[in-house]
């Protein structure tokens, strides 16, 4: 899992300024595209290493951080993106999950 974080990391900045060159849709597109084949092989994989691989190029595949962060940011004004951004940082790191768990225990 670690291995795939950390290309996850390259990935966001290997797509990052083809999303500005060539549109975000694009790009968005062709990474879930890209990700999804390398999960699909990862699913029908019969060893560990084939599924290690499969795994380690969808995190290289994946422009989610970067070109999310960059969509927020083009739909708001240069001098209101802090907020949303703040926003769309926040909840990718503590994960959706975190906050509906929290409401459906309390009630």
């Amino acid at each position: 899992m670690a291995w795939f974080l950390i290309l996850y990391g390259f990935g966001c900045e290997l797509w990052a300024p083809w999303s500005e060159e060539y549109g975000r849709f694009r790009i968005m597109q062709m990474s879930l595209f890209t990700v999804n084949m390398w999960q699909i092989l990862a699913a029908a994989s019969k060893s560990w290493h084939h599924v290690l691989i499969a795994r380690l190029l969808g995190g290289l595949c994946s422009a989610g951080g970067s070109v999310t962060l960059g969509m927020v940011a083009d739909m708001f004004d240069p001098e209101d993106q802090q907020l949303p951004i703040l926003w769309v940082s926040l909840w990718s790191c503590l994960g959706s999950g975190t906050y509906a768990r929290s409401v459906v225990l309390q009630s």
